[in-house]
């Protein structure tokens, strides 16, 4: 059975209406799945997918990045315009 890993990302953006735990809610149809896993999150997210992964065995197949305004991820420059646009 060939295998592979699927990568995701998790950036509060500043939605109103949602909040960090409907955030991890949706996250979680990903962190169930039985395949390799790499997560980019922020430092607030980071020990939630840790211990979900590792509470169902999975945790020899996650890699878990934390993300900082130091990371080097092209959108953090965005970020206060996106929060801006939540906001209308």
């Amino acid at each position: 059975i060939p295998s592979f890993t699927v990568v995701t990302a998790l950036v509060d953006v500043g939605r109103r209406g949602r909040s960090g735990c409907e955030y991890l809610k949706m996250l979680q149809s990903q962190l169930v799945r039985h395949y390799n896993l790499v997560a980019y999150v922020e430092a607030w997210a980071v020990p939630f997918v840790q211990n979900y992964r590792e509470q169902l065995g999975l945790a020899n197949m996650t890699k878990v990045h934390t993300l900082t305004q130091r990371s080097r991820m092209e959108f953090y420059h965005l970020l206060p315009s996106m929060r801006a646009a939540t906001e209308l």
